[in-house]
């Protein structure tokens, strides 16, 4: 009986996630893309045999409208975070989207849960508190620490930053001396 339950629960290990274990967190943030899934509640596991979940994202700004289409999302694959891009590919019978990950990018380490606040820990900017060239661009993902300041730059505390390739289905780095970013008001 034991032995049975050994080789049952060795030939399940796929599909219970154990295999992920084994993958190195950039491969795992690789396994993600062609994934199809339909979100239901934050935290959930994206794939069966993955330890990433989905923990939500947005609607991306397109030619300054926000797309029906795409999306940006952001997976947590143990301790790291991962940054999705997806794209509609239709919609279940009570209307849910179901999406597909064209790309995923394993992002450096930062506070989760940070808040302005956190003088001292990079931080993750989103949806409109930075600027690329000049312009607020609601499609860009920033990781910088602030510091006492207002205002960062490359100089000042601008670690990172990525924007959305939807034409070529890609996520792409920025370069950091293209981006500013204000201290976001508290919530």
């Amino acid at each position: 009986m034991i032995v049975t339950v050994l080789v049952l629960a060795l030939a399940l290990a796929p599909s219970m996630g154990v295999l992920s274990a084994q993958l190195t967190p950039e491969a795992e943030a690789r396994s993600l893309i062609g994934v199809t899934y339909t979100p239901i509640f934050p935290s959930l596991r994206i794939t069966e045999a993955s330890s990433c979940t989905d923990e939500g994202g947005g609607s991306l700004a397109l030619d300054g409208r926000l797309s029906r289409e795409w999306s940006f999302g952001e997976a947590w694959c143990g301790d790291r975070v991962v940054l999705l891009l997806k794209r509609l590919v239709g919609r279940e019978k009570d209307k849910r989207p179901v999406w597909r990950i064209v790309d995923a990018v394993l992002l450096p380490l930062y506070k989760r849960d940070w808040t302005s606040r956190d003088e001292r820990q990079v931080g993750k900017f989103i949806e409109g508190d930075c600027q690329l060239d000049g312009r607020v661009d609601n499609s860009l993902v920033v990781l910088a620490r602030l510091g006492k300041r207002n205002r960062v730059d490359w100089r000042t505390g601008v670690k990172h930053a990525w924007t959305f390739d939807v034409e070529h289905e890609r996520i792409v780095p920025v370069s950091i001396k293209r981006v500013v970013c204000r201290r976001p008001t508290p919530p």
